[in-house]
């Protein structure tokens, strides 16, 4: 039966008109994105307090006609405004705040943090975060104080845009037992500060003249200024996000003590490499390097990822993609499909022996692939949508490829489904594209 259903996130409301029984939930998530460009990984929707699962229909969701359903959207956001680290505020050790910012008061806010093990100060416009932040005292009675932590009971920690955020306080260590941390759209490094460097670049900047930049200054000098240090010790880790930063490298020494990391988010980075050791992050499930300094990937990449859904690698330099890419996914019930993005790198060829058996999403857009290897479609039994617009190759030549037919045949299939879904809008890489350019791009003639 088709069914209306809203979309809330914020202020803002979508109406989608959808089949309630062939409809599922993955189908609302993708009319999502094409209407506010949310990525789908990024999508929770909830109703009536219960998180919906992609794999449901919305009949099996408990969703009707006009059921109200909440959007939460996390990942990356465009940096805001940036604001002066020479115009604080001070009110107490406590607050570092930019001129005209308000914030509610910090005792408050850090019991909620306390009770439910989530600290946020997203877009808070901070540049500096107190070295206390993860402390703070009670009132038991008239007279007596109590210390409280917060190290141990905080699971979700988001910090993201915050512009001109570069370091963490010396406890950010101790976090032990965090699961999701956010650090998108700041100033993030990995690299050591000396005191006499911290003291020279913020000198530059802010020149202090008054008591509360000196004690700016002081602070910051005491904090961790090297983020591959800050997250040493999070072993419990499940996703990592840190776009938008001015990482040269993956801010982690030992992937093996992050076997519990499902996702990690790095794009818009200055990304050079990815280390041997990285396959070590056996729970991988979703890896985003967009717009980094690839050049290539190890040679050991995805032999080790048995769980690797979806990878994302648009706008590097990456020439080849080596043999064990995709190579020993672990066929289980409970393991599903890969989904994979290398589009706008330079990617000038396919390795022959690569295996990515379980793909269902490929996208290779803006590269330099001139040709496909021997038995592509063969291989990839699963695929059914390939984007390689903007490279040398022409949909002429990849239809003449051995096992197209069947690919195309799955590809219509996969249309089929979202039209029968009732989605109201289709993006047209969805509709009929079958992935290539029909006139070679004049800048490879």
């Amino acid at each position: 039966m088709l069914i209306q259903i809203s979309i809330k996130h914020g202020v803002k409301i979508h109406k989608i008109e959808i089949d309630d029984e062939i409809g599922k939930i993955a189908d609302v998530k993708e009319n999502i994105y094409e209407q506010w460009g949310i990525l789908v990984r990024n999508q929770t929707l909830i109703l009536k307090g219960k998180t919906l699962q992609d794999k449901n229909s919305l009949k099996a969701s408990g969703c009707t006609n006009g059921s109200k359903i909440m959007l939460i959207a996390s990942g990356t956001a465009a940096p805001s405004a940036a604001f002066s680290t020479s115009k604080l505020v001070e009110k107490g050790s406590s607050e570092f705040l930019p001129e005209k910012k308000t914030i509610s008061n910090w005792s408050e806010r850090k019991n909620v943090w306390y009770k439910t093990g989530v600290i946020s100060l997203r877009d808070e416009g901070l540049s500096l975060l107190p070295n206390d932040i993860f402390t703070f005292s009670t009132s038991e009675g008239s007279k007596e104080k109590n210390q409280i932590t917060l190290l141990q009971s905080t699971t979700f920690v988001d910090f993201s845009n915050n512009c001109f955020l570069r370091t963490l306080p010396e406890s950010f260590i101790n976090l032990c037992a965090l699961k999701t941390l956010k650090l998108d759209s700041n100033s993030f490094e990995c690299r050591r500060v000396s005191e006499n460097e911290t003291s020279s670049e913020d000198n530059a900047q802010t020149s202090p003249t008054n008591k509360t930049e000196k004690h700016y200054d002081s602070v910051l000098q005491s904090q961790i200024h090297d983020l591959t240090i800050a997250l040493s010790n999070m072993t419990q880790l499940t996703q990592l996000s840190l776009s938008r930063n001015k990482l040269s490298s993956l801010p982690i020494n030992n992937f093996a003590n992050f076997s519990r990391l499902e996702e990690l988010q790095a794009s818009h980075n200055s990304i050079s490499k990815i280390p041997l050791s990285f396959d070590c992050l056996v729970s991988l499930r979703y890896l985003n390097l967009d717009f980094n300094n690839l050049d290539l990937l190890p040679n050991n990449f995805g032999l080790s990822l048995p769980y690797l859904e979806e990878f994302s690698a648009k706008n590097n330099r990456i020439s080849f993609l080596p043999p064990t890419f995709g190579k020993d996914i672990i066929e289980t019930d409970v393991s599903p499909s890969i989904s994979s993005d290398i589009s706008s790198s330079y990617l000038s060829s396919i390795a022959p022996t690569t295996c990515l058996c379980r793909l269902k999403k490929l996208d290779l857009a803006s590269n330099r692939i001139a040709k496909l290897p021997t038995g592509f479609f063969i291989r990839l039994t699963a695929l059914n949508t390939l984007m390689l617009h903007n490279n040398p190759i022409m949909m002429e030549e990849i239809r003449e490829e051995a096992g197209f037919e069947a690919f195309d045949e799955r590809r219509r299939r996969h249309v089929d489904k979202t039209i029968d879904g009732r989605v109201s809008i289709l993006s047209d890489t969805i509709k009929m594209d079958q992935g290539a350019d029909l006139t070679r791009n004049p800048r490879f003639k």
